[in-house]
């Protein structure tokens, strides 16, 4: 059955006229130059349009991500519509084959989670060993911008920054630049079911509050043999980056509730339920009380 057209300027587009995408595993598509995509649960739709409006109160570098719905079959499918960042004649080159290209057989590329041999240290000596090819793009050092990208994963509790999803862009003109932070569908605990929201939400037992389920977020890093929770990476980035981690962490610790209300209530119901809102605010605010703290302890 052909799609219909609905409303294109009301954010509806019908999929024709497309190119499939096929890197990852979402269904996804591009259209003017703009990549459709649908979470694999509904959830993953807000979380990256909610992650890019927080993106943009921190001054971090972010893919766009605009809600959309599309007819496909004569079915409304809701997605997110992303502007590509990637300019004519560029070319985005993911971490895993710069890593793979710097330590060779050592490191497989094609491995995409439980790697070991992907590490936060190796990811971040990346900077050092192509330092005469990488160029700012923006006002930050590529390296103040990727600890940017590290402490923001602590924040929204993204769990999926594998070496596909970060990178860098391969300019006209030779030199590389640091790739906008992209792909946070595995953020703001948007796959939790319903039941366990509310069950969270409601508890007295402190082991099953959300404090301790947030404490619980893996990233996607290894150290040594240890996978990373993002907790340990915002430590690590302190250790390692202080004056970079505590510039990302002051914009963080600085907004206040009204400017996380206004992000989350971005979507109406339709989008995210009320329960996922309550949700996602306490998230928000329970990263952000521990990113203050753990500040505190190193100051």
């Amino acid at each position: 059955m052909q799609d219909n057209v609905v409303k294109p300027d009301n954010n509806v587009i019908n999929r024709k006229d497309t190119a499939l995408e096929h890197q990852g595993t979402k269904c996804k598509f591009w259209i003017d130059k703009k990549l459709f995509k649908v979470g694999k649960v509904h959830g993953e739709n807000w979380a990256e349009i909610l992650s890019y409006k927080l993106s943009k109160l921190l001054d971090i570098p972010a893919a766009e991500y605009e809600p959309v719905t599309f007819f496909l079959s004569d079915k409304l499918t809701r997605g997110t519509l992303s502007p590509n960042f990637v300019g004519d004649g560029e070319r985005l080159i993911n971490a895993n084959e710069l890593l793979s290209g710097w330590l060779g057989t050592e490191y497989d590329q094609t491995k995409r989670y439980k790697h070991k041999a992907y590490t936060f240290s190796r990811s971040l000596a990346l900077f050092k060993v192509l330092k005469e090819q990488i160029q700012p793009k923006h006002s930050l050092q590529p390296v103040q911008q990727m600890i940017g990208y590290l402490i923001f994963d602590v924040f929204i509790g993204n769990q999926d920054r594998h070496h596909e999803n970060w990178g860098f862009i391969s300019s006209l003109e030779g030199s590389l630049y640091l790739a906008p932070s992209y792909d946070h569908g595995a953020s703001l605990a948007c796959r939790l079911l319903e039941k366990e929201r509310k069950n969270r939400l409601v508890t007295q037992d402190k082991g099953y509050q959300i404090k301790h389920f947030a404490q619980k977020a893996n990233s996607a890093f290894y150290d040594s043999e240890r996978l990373l929770k993002t907790y340990k990476l915002a430590e690590l980035c302190i250790q390692k980056y202080p004056k970079e981690s505590f510039f990302w962490i002051e914009k963080i610790r600085n907004l206040t509730q009204e400017n996380l209300l206004s992000v989350v209530d971005t979507l109406d119901d339709s989008w995210m339920n009320s329960i996922e809102k309550e949700f996602t605010l306490k998230l928000l605010q329970t990263n952000q009380k521990y990113l203050a703290e753990l500040q505190n302890r190193y100051v």
